[in-house]
């Protein structure tokens, strides 16, 4: 129980840094182009 909300816990935190990281070097070329 406490180790599945372990892995849940880690796989979301691990998809959240990957876009954060993906949306922000792609983001970042953009936004300065955009701007």
């Amino acid at each position: 129980m406490l180790f599945g909300l372990v892995v849940v816990g880690g796989v979301a935190i691990a998809g959240t840094f990957l876009l954060g990281a993906v949306d922000g070097a792609s983001g970042a070329h953009a936004k300065r182009r955009g701007r």
